[in-house]
């Protein structure tokens, strides 16, 4: 009776077995998409992180000037009063 119930049910892990890990290339190919879909979302969950945290702040930015020279640049790193408060 208990065999009966095993072979025509099975549970949400022996689903998960028979979809993702039975076969090696299958299951290789579930890894390496999810770890580059969970690198996505742990980057999108720190930077979403770092921005609330850092709301109003400025940040330092490369800016280009015009030197004497026509036709060339300098490039300045602009540091702001608020930047690090």
């Amino acid at each position: 009776m208990e065999s009966a119930a095993r072979r025509s049910g099975g549970g949400v892990l022996e689903g998960f077995y028979r979809l993702v890990m039975r076969r090696t290339p299958v299951y290789v190919t579930f890894v390496i998409a999810g770890a580059l879909l969970g690198e996505r979302a742990v980057d999108y969950g720190v930077k979403t992180l770092w921005e609330k945290n850092n709301v109003g702040r400025l940040k330092m930015s490369p800016v280009a000037v015009p030197s004497s020279a026509p036709g060339s640049y300098r490039v300045h790193f602009f540091s702001y009063e608020n930047c690090f408060n």
